[in-house]
């Protein structure tokens, strides 16, 4: 039972939570083992500084510099989708903040496996989640994904936009081939 059941499951769960609305940050990862399981990976400290800074936005209190000395990051994973959208790697970071309005960062990044092309970023700051497709480089020698002048637009069917530059470190050890 266990055999047929496994491979299902990630399909069965994506079909129930979709049914009703929601999700849950899990991501499954086979690691060759034998014995997969749910990994529940929240961002933890990388050690490395990270700076973002947001600048034209339509709501003029997001504007300002959102950083942090240890970025929090997930490790990157590299999950393979059902369907039609591609193969990438990604990763989740959290904690950058700016000091005026004490105001956070937080964030996934979707990037395609052998290549510095992101596919897709999502950015939330205090619970407003803007993205961007493209616009963004992953930079492999220094191990983050770099905005130069990006234009983020809101997924919350508003027409708010902002504009970000700066640079998001990721972890590094732990990396699937291609990431």
């Amino acid at each position: 039972m266990k055999g047929l059941v496994r491979p299902l499951l990630p399909t069965l769960l994506t079909a129930c939570l979709s049914a009703c609305g929601g999700g849950i940050g899990v991501t499954f990862v086979d690691d060759g083992g034998g014995d997969e399981e749910f990994v529940d990976d929240r961002p933890f400290p990388s050690g490395r500084a990270g700076s973002v800074t947001v600048n034209a936005a339509s709501d003029a209190r997001l504007v300002g510099t959102y950083a942090s000395s240890n970025v929090r990051a997930t490790h990157v994973f590299r999950f393979f989708p059902l369907g039609e959208f591609p193969e990438t790697c990604r990763f989740q970071f959290e904690g950058l903040t700016e000091p005026r309005t004490n105001a956070s960062m937080a964030g996934e990044i979707l990037y395609l496996p052998g290549t510095d092309t992101v596919h897709a970023s999502f950015v939330v700051i205090d619970f407003r989640e803007f993205r961007v497709n493209g616009k963004a480089t992953l930079d492999r020698a220094g191990n983050a994904i770099v905005f130069d002048h990006a234009v983020l637009n809101s997924t919350q069917g508003t027409t708010q936009t902002l504009t970000i530059t700066g640079s998001v470190p990721m972890q590094n050890e732990s990396k699937p081939a291609g990431c």
